[in-house]
């Protein structure tokens, strides 16, 4: 009984690798061609042999910036942070939320050597495009926003009895 159980299981495992199989193959060198290029499988794309992939599969990830600005571009929309190893240069747009001393600002307003903070989001293309900044130190309400309170210690927690 217990035999053929995992005979089942074998053939089962075996036809889904063949179906799989004869999915790939059936593939065009096109198709193939542009899965690698776009990494998103011909059929999960619009028209099958090339086209957009959908929005749904589009990944974008979002993360925090920080450090001294080196240079700004006002006619290019960008600005330049000094790093350790080398410079990052980040692109604004019209929707780009733009802060300096609590108030909005423009990039022309950006002063190099100013403290700068902000939030950018990697598209799927690769692109970096920067939703908020901050250029200058924070203000106080800011800091207080910023700073995680911490819990008082209790005073039991100070006289707890160790054996």
């Amino acid at each position: 009984m217990r035999a053929s159980l995992t005979n089942k299981l074998i053939a089962g495992v075996a036809a889904t690798l063949a179906v799989l199989g004869v999915q790939w193959f059936d593939l065009t060198p096109a198709a193939r061609a542009a899965d690698r290029q776009t990494g998103v499988p011909a059929a999960q794309m619009k028209d099958g042999a090339g086209g957009t992939a959908p929005a749904a599969t589009a990944k974008t990830s979002r993360y925090p910036i920080r450090g001294k600005l080196k240079a700004v571009d006002a006619s290019g929309h960008t600005f330049t942070l000094a790093g350790a190893e080398k410079d990052r240069v980040f692109k604004t747009t019209a929707q780009t939320e733009i802060i300096r001393q609590g108030k909005p600002a423009t990039l022309a307003e950006a002063v190099v050597g100013d403290e700068v903070g902000g939030l950018v989001e990697k598209q799927s293309n690769g692109t970096v495009v920067v939703l908020k900044v901050r250029f200058g130190p924070k203000t106080e309400e800011e800091q207080k926003a910023t700073t995680p309170k911490r819990k008082p210690r209790s005073a039991a927690a100070k006289t707890a009895d160790v054996r």
